[in-house]
């Protein structure tokens, strides 16, 4: 097996980094990460992949997350810079039920926390 290929959804591209792996319920894995598309440090978008076996892996057409963060009070704002995704898991059903994220509005940086909604 070649070194990193269970981290390597085709097409990969080197510069995608920190994955969030899960199984969910039915076995199938999953795996959110920070997809820079070729510009290091600049997230376009959040990827998601999903693999029946754990080697090879499929791109989700879907795009996981943006660098627009959302407010419960309505209000939203675009992030500098939004990555290390990580998910907190329904711990029965293995669902996504909120999206942690390091995030910069250009001034700080944190972690940001999203619910998701499941209906």
């Amino acid at each position: 097996m070649t070194p990193g290929r269970l981290f390597a959804p085709s097409p990969w591209d080197p510069s995608d980094e920190d994955p969030f792996l899960w199984q969910d319920k039915r076995g199938n894995f999953h795996m959110l990460l920070h997809h820079q598309d070729n510009q290091a440090n600049q997230l376009y978008l959040g990827a998601h992949a999903y693999s029946r076996d754990g080697i090879t892996w499929t791109w989700s057409p879907t795009i996981a997350y943006t660098k627009l963060v959302e407010w419960d009070d309505g209000t939203s704002l675009l992030m500098c810079r939004r990555e290390r995704p990580a998910l907190l898991l329904d711990p029965t059903w293995r669902v996504p039920l909120a999206l942690f994220s390091a995030v910069s509005d250009c001034k700080r940086d944190y972690m940001h926390a999203q619910p998701i909604n499941q209906d």
